[in-house]
């Protein structure tokens, strides 16, 4: 049995804002390898379970995929579902309430959208992506046409987050990203850290965040064993420090793997 659970945030920690590693995938699966005995890996994202298994499937982590903000816990090895507590989405409904403001609601890989929205050629003025793999969450990127490309509009994003308020302020938290240009649909009291103890059992539970909503991994971890790479906010970055965690020096993966060695040299001393 591992004595030390690791959860781990992927945008802005495992990958950058391209959704690439920053590190030699050798030196990644290396240093899980060198550990993999003492500590056990988890994914927790608000991603997808299929958005998150394409990061899982490079390097191959050794512990659950815990997706759509807790929603989801997935075994990667043996295909299970562990526990998956949340309630799906209706996205009939959804497509209803997006329709009052956009020409076109579609369900796509939304990675691609980011990465290349010029293959996302279009003749409809107002358009609506949502990603196709989530069930219980939902992820929106409103965006207006320009010479044929779906390009990310303030206005219309603003617009687009005022019916889904009206329709879903009940029962869900509604947040924007202006990085990504996306508005996100999280039901109400689904938290990252939800599964973290469940998961974790008696053993030591770390983590490693970038985020606002990081900060909830880490107050499910113990006092020191929490940390955050170099691009982290400063909000995150005072957290962890106040309570005696680690800020690497390095951003995204190289911040990850210098993190490990902390948590090696600080544990198992």
């Amino acid at each position: 049995m591992k004595s030390l659970e690791i959860f781990l945030d992927i945008d802005s920690c495992i990958i950058d804002g391209t959704y690439q590693f920053t590190a030699p995938l050798e030196e990644v699966r290396k240093k899980l390898a060198q550990y993999s005995t003492k500590m056990r890996f988890h994914l927790n994202s608000n991603r997808s379970l299929s958005s998150t298994l394409s990061i899982w499937n490079q390097v191959r982590f050794n512990g659950l995929i815990i997706y759509e903000n807790g929603q989801g816990v997935f075994d990667p090895v043996s295909g299970i579902d562990a526990c998956s507590p949340g309630i799906r989405l209706d996205r009939d409904e959804l497509v209803k309430v997006l329709s009052q403001v956009s020409d076109k609601v579609s369900f796509i890989s939304t990675d691609e959208l980011i990465k290349n929205p010029a293959s996302f050629v279009n003749d409809n003025k107002r358009l609506i992506y949502c990603e196709d793999s989530r069930v219980f969450t939902s992820t929106v990127y409103p965006r207006i046409n320009i010479a044929g490309v779906p390009t990310f509009d303030r206005e219309f994003m603003l617009k687009t987050l005022e019916v889904l308020r009206t329709h879903y302020q009940k029962d869900y938290d509604i947040q924007t990203s202006e990085d990504y240009g996306n508005i996100i649909l999280t039901p109400r009291g689904s938290l990252k850290s939800n599964p973290m103890k469940k998961i974790a059992g008696k053993n030591r539970i770390a983590s490693f965040g970038d985020q606002k909503q990081d900060i909830l991994m880490f107050k499910e971890s113990f006092r020191g064993l929490i940390g955050c790479p170099m691009n982290a906010s400063q909000e995150v970055k005072d957290f962890v420090l106040k309570n005696g965690g680690f800020v690497s020096k390095l951003k995204y993966t190289s911040g990850l793997l210098e993190f490990l060695d902390y948590l090696s040299k600080r544990t198992y001393k």
